[in-house]
This record gives structure tokens, C-alpha cells and sequence, in this order.
């Protein structure tokens, strides 16, 4: 996985280990084998030596503000390429989740469906809004604010769902936005 652009990458694999730097300063190792490309103190590649069945998570973190552009290419064992790629504005301090499902077919050939952002799902509920968020999105937290410009986390415990987190909050402003964000 690259990304080019101004920002860093985080992932994790379907067995939950974490390799990348994540907001704060901390830098993950836990996959076997995995090789990092730094430049200029950000991640901006990763190489994995094998990969597993299951859904990889992606954390794209903005370290500037501006286009991006992420490209996997992958190998399979019998050295057929496959591949996916995302593209989207990213703001400094800003965080895009995006997930990619990998499988192995019959014929032993890696298939990658396309990467899908993760992102906050509403519904108008009246008086109040439902939000619903993948649960599996490490460090994400959902924050809300009027203005665009002042972002605070919201304190409500989502409640869990499946496969899914979600709250339900009262409307008590003309307009709210909501995101999820690094913590």
C-alpha cells in the first residue's frame, strides 16, 4: 500500500494487529514481516510479506491539507497482480477510514473487493438523529459541531449493534454536523 499526498497511514489486519503511525506519535509493529517506507518522519508505504483472509482497515491521517491518492497493489502466489486505489481531499489533522476485504478464491488467486470509506451513517428520527458507525475502526470517535471549526467529541455511549456502533441524540440546533475522528 502507497499513499501520495499529504498525509500518513495506519493499518490494521484481520487478526487486529497494527502496523503504521498512529496520531499521537506511536508507531505499531505487530505484523510479521510488514516493511515501512518513511519520508519526512511520515509513513507513506507499506509492504506485506503475506496477506490473510478478512478485512484490512485503513487509517489515512492528513498532515496537510490537499488531494490524495492511495494505490495497493497486490501479488498473488501465483504472481497474478491485482489492485485497488482511493482518491479524496484530505484536511491536516483530519482522519479517512476506508476498508478492503481480501479473500482467496478456488483457484488460489487473491481478490480484493474496492476499498470503501467508513464513515457515519444518520437517520432523521423527528426530535432526535440515529448515527451509526462501523465498531471496528481503531481509535475512531465520533464528534459533532455547528460551525465546521469546532469539533467536540460527543460524550453519549454508543450502544453496539452487530457489527455496527450507534447513538441517538436529541436535534437541538438548526444545524449539527458529525464526523469520526483519531483519539
Amino acid at each position: 500500500l502507497s499513499v501520495h499526498s499529504p498525509l500518513s497511514l495506519y493499518l490494521v489486519d484481520p487478526n487486529g494487529r497494527r502496523f503504521g503511525g498512529f496520531p499521537g506519535g506511536t508507531f505499531y509493529q505487530e505484523i510479521p514481516g510488514a516493511v515501512a517506507n518513511v519520508v519526512g518522519g511520515q509513513l507513506k508505504s507499506i509492504w506485506l510479506p503475506t496477506l490473510t483472509d478478512g478485512k484490512y482497515r485503513l487509517v489515512l491521517t492528513g498532515t496537510g491539507s490537499g488531494a490524495y491518492e492511495l494505490d495497493g497493489t497486490f501479488i498473488d502466489t501465483a504472481g497474478r497482480f491485482s489492485g485497488v486505489t482511493a482518491n479524496g481531499m484530505i484536511s491536516n489533522g483530519q482522519s479517512s477510514f476506508l476498508v478492503v476485504n481480501c479473500s482467496t478464491n478456488d483457484a488460489n488467486t487473491t481478490v480484493f473487493n474496492p476499498l470503501v470509506p467508513a464513515g457515519v451513517g444518520i437517520q432523521n428520527m423527528g426530535d432526535r438523529v440515529k448515527l451509526v458507525w462501523p465498531s471496528d475502526l481503531p481509535g475512531a470517535a465520533l464528534e459533532e459541531c455547528a460551525d465546521l471549526s469546532s469539533w467536540v467529541i460527543v460524550t453519549n455511549s454508543p450502544t453496539v449493534s452487530g457489527a455496527s456502533l450507534q447513538v441517538e441524540l436529541p436535534v437541538t440546533a438548526e444545524r449539527t454536523f458529525y464526523r469520526l475522528a483519531i483519539h
